[in-house]
C-alpha cells in the first residue's frame, strides 16, 4: 500500500513562484524500510523546498529525506537513546500533518 494524501489548505501567498500548502498524510499498515515515497508530484508540486511535519501521532517522530524524497518514521527504543528509523511497523491510520513549501 502507500500513503493517502489529502490537501488541507493551499496558501496563495506566492512569492517568486513559491507556495505553502498543508496536507494530512495517512500512513498504511506496511512501513517500508527507508521511508514512504513522497515526491513533489504527489503533492501537486514541481519541486519541494521544505517539508515540516507538524504532528507526531502515536509517539513517532516524522522527518523528510530530501535526497530520496521519502517521509520517514522514527522512534526512541529506550530513554535517552537517539531516534532510529522504525522497522517493519504497522502505522495504519496514523495521520501526519505536513506543511510543505515548494513550487
Amino acid at each position: 500500500m502507500a500513503l493517502t494524501i489529502a490537501a488541507v489548505k493551499h496558501f496563495n501567498v506566492v512569492r517568486d513562484g513559491v507556495r505553502d500548502s498543508v496536507f494530512n498524510v495517512t500512513c498504511d499498515n506496511s512501513y517500508p524500510s527507508g521511508g514512504y515515497g513522497l515526491a513533489a508530484a504527489a503533492l501537486g508540486l514541481k519541486g519541494i523546498y521544505t517539508v515540516m511535519p507538524c504532528s507526531a501521532p502515536g509517539g513517532y517522530l516524522f522527518s523528510y529525506d530530501y535526497t530520496n524524497s521519502k517521509l520517514m518514521a522514527r522512534e526512541c527504543a529506550a530513554a535517552g537513546s537517539p531516534p532510529a528509523e522504525v522497522g517493519a511497523t504497522d502505522l495504519n491510520g496514523l495521520v501526519v500533518r505536513l506543511e510543505v513549501r515548494g513550487w
